[in-house]
């Protein structure tokens, strides 16, 4: 059975890898950024106003970068939330991107440490404060970690 689908592979050096990403040349990219907790990375990766080497797929749409300079002047992060929110929405009909993989990052400390003070792990629990808790035992151990207490 065939598809119709055609391949071309060819070996080339990484930056001439990235020059020809740069010019266009590729359907498909397996790449992006992530892991900051804000999504910044992420919705950066659709604004209109960014260069090839960010959005790839230089994808514009109003809607989008009008959210998106929302999210970046949001005098506090309520807002930031709500206008995140919104990107995705305005970009779901046209998919120029797909997001498949995702980054993961640990810190990894020993119950005896006290104090410790992850940047990811403190802007995890600063968004976190403007969304509804689950459960009270979430709430206390978000507390706890945001004190530097351990959790048992």
């Amino acid at each position: 059975m065939r598809s119709g689908l055609r391949l071309d592979f060819h070996i080339t050096p990484f930056q001439e890898a990235i020059k020809e990403l740069e010019a266009g040349e590729f359907q498909m990219y397996f790449g992006g950024y992530g892991g900051n907790p804000s999504g910044y990375a992420q919705l950066m990766q659709l604004y209109g106003r960014q260069p090839p080497t960010v959005n790839v797929t230089r994808f514009r749409l109003p809607d989008y970068d009008r959210e998106m300079e929302r999210f970046l002047r949001s005098p506090d992060e309520t807002e930031q939330i709500v206008a995140a929110a919104a990107c995705p929405s305005c970009a779901a009909m046209y998919v120029p991107a797909l997001p498949a993989i995702f980054r993961l990052e640990n810190d990894f400390a020993q119950p005896w440490v006290l104090g410790l003070r992850s940047a990811t792990l403190r802007r995890l629990l600063e968004v976190s404060r403007h969304r509804p808790r689950a459960a009270a035992a979430g709430a206390s151990a978000s507390a706890s970690l945001a004190s530097g207490r351990s959790v048992a």
